[in-house]
């Protein structure tokens, strides 16, 4: 391995302690492992921070917590585990910002607004027309049923069977009185 002689920057060491803890972008990972492998300061600076990330990631949140005395209680325990689990997991929340884009982007695609029907002055006209003819062919078929139901059915099925129930009965009284 090669050794480099000069000294380390801050901003480079930033980028070693956050490839050790895991933050550090993909390109930023590359660089400082093929670093690593050409210069053994480098190598030994990364295998410490990356041996300190381990006992850091290892220590659970309760017993920090109690270490520190820190005690939050929540009015709302699922609601409070939600919002950790959506903002600690960053796939989460990003699947959650995904979804919800492509909710809102269905309801605004699939939403189609109804098309509004408009009519010209001489369709309204023929319109009007054709309705007053409809109803002038109903009223001629009213009247024409109406005379028929009152002239053939009233006078002379029901007529003729109440007059003959009118006769018998009064021939039946009359038989009656006589007696």
């Amino acid at each position: 391995m090669k050794q480099y002689k000069e000294e380390i920057s801050e901003e480079y060491l930033d980028k070693i302690i956050a490839v050790a803890y895991g933050d550090a972008s993909l390109l930023d990972k590359l660089k400082v492992y093929m670093d690593a492998r050409k210069d053994e300061r480098i190598k030994q600076i990364l295998l410490q921070y990356k041996s300190t990330a381990s006992v850091v990631h290892s220590i659970a949140r309760e017993d920090y917590r109690d270490s520190t005395n820190i005690k939050r209680v929540s009015k709302h325990p699922f609601m409070t585990y939600i919002l950790r689990f959506v903002v600690y997991k960053p796939a989460v929340s990003s699947a959650f910002v995904a979804a919800l884009i492509i909710i809102l982007a269905a309801v605004v695609l699939l939403r189609k607004p109804e098309p509004k029907q408009t009519y010209t002055k001489a369709q309204v006209e023929l319109a009007e027309k054709q309705v007053k003819e409809s109803f002038a062919i109903v009223a001629a078929v009213f009247n024409r049923s109406s005379n028929e139901i009152r002239n053939d059915v009233l006078n002379k099925k029901v007529g003729g069977n109440l007059q003959k129930g009118v006769s018998i009965i009064n021939d039946i009284l009359t038989e009656r009185i006589k007696q």
